[in-house]
């Protein structure tokens, strides 16, 4: 019996960057939305996209840790750097990453 992860892994390549996965992503939701795909090729595709949209999450998630990384870095040297780097909007709501990015997916 094949492992679900191992199949979750089959769709998205080792090497697929966040660009390429969010295309991916909104071409999915378009045919979705289209309402012309069968039951079945529906909910493969729907499938996919919510690996996509974790695939994407995670690489989110990844970049904010980096960038508050080097945030505590330039912080310890003595640099400020804006707070909109770091989720804060202009209207001081605090944001996850991916809620700027995915929206509503």
């Amino acid at each position: 019996m094949a492992d679900k992860k191992e199949d979750r892994q089959q769709d998205l390549p080792e090497d697929m960057d966040f660009e390429t996965a969010l295309e991916r992503l909104e071409a999915i939701v378009e045919e979705l939305e289209a309402g012309e795909l069968g039951l079945e090729e529906g909910l493969k595709k729907f499938e996919l996209a919510m690996r996509l949209k974790e695939f994407c999450s995670r690489k989110l998630r990844e970049a904010e840790a980096r960038i508050e990384e080097y945030a505590a870095q330039a912080e310890a040297a003595g640099h400020q750097l804006p707070q909109t780097l770091f989720g804060v909007s202009e209207d001081n709501e605090e944001k996850k990453p991916e809620e700027d990015v995915l929206g509503d997916f």
